[in-house]
This record gives structure tokens, C-alpha cells and sequence, in this order.
């Protein structure tokens, strides 16, 4: 018989800097969802430095979704988790709605939404 999957439903709230972000286990190991990451002007990176280390130290290595409430940097800034530790399915839910995008004069490719499939999650019916 395989091994016992946690029947529980995790969610951790990670302080980011502007906001938070939110890392969903699903029970069973049915999948992880982060939610937001943070993130704005400058040289620190929120995926890189908070999301993944706490990725790893739960011994996630793959993320399933990324879900994003709104496309403003404060949000996205962080969801470019990095490749060589996080792998990525490559789904992007978010609500839909175009957002502000920094000039790219201002913005390294890191900072730039990460490339997905994207899927709205608009309520509207």
C-alpha cells in the first residue's frame, strides 16, 4: 500500500512586502496554487528571495497554478518563480481584467508577467 497523502488543505500567507502572497496545498497532494507574489520597483525579488525558499523548505518543487487578482507589479512582481528550483505547469488564472504594465524601460525581463496559458476568473456570468 502507497503512502498516506495529507487529507489537509493548507494555506500560508507569505508577507511580501506590498500585500501577501498565498501558497494552497490542495488535500491529497492534489496540487499547489500561489496566489499573488508581491513585488515592486527595484533590484528585490519576492519569488526569489521569500515564495521559493518557502517552496522548498515544504518540500514543493512544483507549482500547478499561478493566480493572479489583478496585473499590477505589486501583484505579478513575484510570481516569476525561478526555473532551476520551481517547476511550473504554465496555467495563470487571473480575473480578466487588462492592467497597469511598468514601461519596459523599467521593468527586467524577470519583473514581466510570467508566460503562461492565461485563464480569466471573471464572476461574470
Amino acid at each position: 500500500m502507497g503512502a498516506l497523502r495529507d487529507p489537509t488543505l493548507r494555506v500560508t500567507f507569505l508577507s511580501v512586502g506590498q500585500g501577501d502572497a498565498a501558497v494552497v496545498e490542495l488535500p491529497g497532494g492534489a496540487g499547489v496554487l500561489v496566489v499573488d507574489g508581491g513585488g515592486f520597483p527595484g533590484d528585490f525579488d519576492p519569488g526569489e528571495r521569500l515564495i521559493a525558499p518557502f517552496l522548498r523548505a515544504r518540500k514543493i518543487l512544483h507549482v500547478d497554478v499561478l493566480a493572479l487578482s489583478h496585473p499590477q507589479l505589486d501583484h505579478y512582481g513575484g510570481l516569476a518563480l525561478p526555473r532551476r528550483s520551481i517547476s511550473h505547469r504554465g496555467e495563470l488564472w487571473w480575473n480578466g481584467i487588462a492592467g497597469e504594465l511598468p514601461p519596459a524601460s523599467d521593468v527586467s525581463s524577470r519583473r514581466s508577467p510570467p508566460p503562461a496559458r492565461a485563464r480569466s476568473c471573471s464572476g461574470a456570468g
